[in-house]
């Protein structure tokens, strides 16, 4: 993906996002800006009765110190699954041709909600 003119590859975006210890999967793609040319957009599965708030997530990236600002996901899917291949590899462009539109819902959260950045970060509506 590129964003502001800055390469980025998702594995390494994904492998940082994996620290935080409420998430169980993640996969992170590109979505398409007028503005930057893309950002950066994470799907994470959160582990089984466990909680991930936009402040959390929000702070998280920033406490990252090989994380670059540009890296850090403009948009946040919570999915109770990711959808993958018969082995098991997760299917980005099934992820990205679902889009990632909703009405702003801030205070909710789980499985089937979407974080945006406000300034950086804010909760918008259900996937």
């Amino acid at each position: 993906m590129r964003v502001d003119g800055e390469h980025l590859a998702a594995g390494p975006i994904e492998r940082i996002l994996q620290r935080l210890p409420e998430i169980s999967h993640v996969a992170v793609y590109a979505v398409p800006d007028e503005c930057v040319g893309d950002q950066v957009m994470a799907a994470i599965v959160l582990y089984e009765a466990v909680a991930l708030s936009p402040k959390r997530f929000e702070e998280f990236p920033a406490s990252q110190p090989d994380l670059s600002p540009k890296a850090w996901p403009r948009y946040v899917r919570i999915n109770a699954a990711l959808p993958q291949t018969a082995t098991n590899k997760t299917l980005k462009r099934t992820l990205i041709a679902e889009g990632g539109g909703g009405r702003c819902v801030v205070g909710a959260g789980g499985a089937g909600a979407q974080l945006c950045r406000r300034e950086r970060m804010m909760l918008v509506g259900h996937v």
